[in-house]
């Protein structure tokens, strides 16, 4: 994934490379330990490391589990700039985001997840798109098309949008305007996206990491 996207392409990196590095070795951690190290690496490992669909609260790294948000086809649609993360929440800070009217209530079961993704709003959103007015258009393609949900992903600048799985995702691709990048894909369980995610490796294989002695 493109940098200054707000999809967490550079955590997302650091847990393929971390688990790469652990296969290799044949040794397997626990998933709280492999965040714990990478903390340090950004707010988003935890949730890469976790998988699934999560409620988020901190810095986005304490990670409740929520039932899984049933099977959605997902257009991620990319301007040709990016959006600095430190420039995005110093315009927040500029331009706050009122607070919500209501508490919500994290959904109990699939059937729960309709009235959730309807109430779903992203605080970022109305101070990086009044800088950047294209993100509007795209917003509103997307929620022309059908998508139960059009947002803009973290700090931007990509957008998504969440469609019913049947949807002809080339057919709502189409017609963009130059410059956009879109890719065509779906959400994932937390059982499928751990299955996608994980590395076999040989067991017991010595590997030189430096110039010294081999370490096991």
């Amino acid at each position: 994934m493109p940098a200054e996207a707000g999809l967490g392409g550079g955590s997302a990196d650091a847990v393929a490379a971390a688990r790469l590095v652990l296969a290799a070795f044949g040794v397997e951690w626990p998933t709280r330990r492999l965040a714990a190290l990478l903390a340090p690496l950004g707010a988003d490992v935890a949730f890469f490391v976790e998988g699934g669909t999560a409620l988020g609260r901190g810095r986005g790294d304490v990670l409740t589990p929520l039932v899984d948000l049933p099977d959605h086809a997902v257009l991620v649609a990319r301007p040709g700039f990016g959006v600095s993360t430190r420039e995005a929440y110093g315009w927040f800070d500029a331009d706050p985001a009122p607070p919500a009217s209501t508490p919500r209530t994290a959904p109990a079961a699939a059937a729960d997840w309709p009235a959730y993704l309807a109430a779903c709003r992203n605080d970022l959103q109305p101070a990086v798109t009044a800088r950047h007015p294209a993100l509007l258009e795209g917003l509103d393609r997307l929620a022309s098309a059908g998508a139960a949900l059009a947002m803009m992903s973290g700090s931007g600048s990509a957008l998504f949008g969440l469609f019913p799985p049947e949807v002809d995702l080339d057919a709502v691709a189409a017609g963009w305007p130059s410059g956009w990048r879109l890719w065509p894909t779906r959400t994932l369980s937390r059982e499928a996206y751990r299955a996608a995610t994980a590395v076999d490796g040989p067991r017991g294989v010595v590997l030189p990491l430096f110039d010294g002695p081999a370490v096991v």
